[in-house]
């Protein structure tokens, strides 16, 4: 059968092919970038170097935060109430506090939040992300009685390059500011 002159069809299995055998091509073409390569398929080295300088701006990010943060404290979520968007209204946390880091000591925190979260492969966009699960630990900073910062202080922050230890460390030894 002669295809000279006929319709592409979506769903035509030459149309499939085709369009595969495409975006392959321009791949190669576009060769392998960096910037697709920074969620860590670097050769060790450049991922050591990329790490090296996440951590050093993590440390940055953590120290001019908390400058500008009225307390710092690790706990517990004891109740949450999500932020309503249809509704504009923002959340709710109350928090059991074990371990003040910045500010007035309380054994119980109640804040407001709104979420914000930005995924990324870089670990520096994400730090000024604020999210609660029930039942979490975290690290909060707070301004205004609102939560500038939430990140978790439990085994889902595993793999932080900016361990929880380091950075309660950090905030330490410059006395909370």
């Amino acid at each position: 059968m002669n295809r000279i002159g006929a319709r592409a069809v979506p769903g035509d299995p030459a149309v499939a092919t085709l369009t595969i055998a495409l975006a392959v091509i321009a791949f190669f073409l576009a060769g392998f970038n960096v910037e697709a390569a920074a969620c860590g398929t670097l050769p060790a080295e450049q991922q050591r170097q990329q790490d090296a300088e996440q951590l050093q701006r993590l440390r940055v990010l953590a120290m001019d935060m908390a400058k500008a943060a009225d307390a710092i404290f690790v706990g517990s979520v004891t109740a949450l109430q999500r932020p309503d968007r249809a509704a504009q209204q923002s959340g709710q946390v109350t928090l059991a506090v074990t371990e003040t880091l910045k500010g007035p000591q309380a054994r119980e925190q109640t804040l407001a939040w709104d979420d914000h979260f930005i995924y990324s492969c870089d670990p520096a966009a994400m730090f000024g992300n604020v999210g609660f699960r029930d039942g979490g630990v975290y690290i909060v900073y707070v301004k205004d009685d609102w939560v500038i910062r939430s990140d978790a202080a439990d085994a889902l922050r595993d793999s932080s390059l900016l361990g929880l230890s380091d950075e309660i460390s950090l905030l330490a030894a410059r006395g909370g500011e």
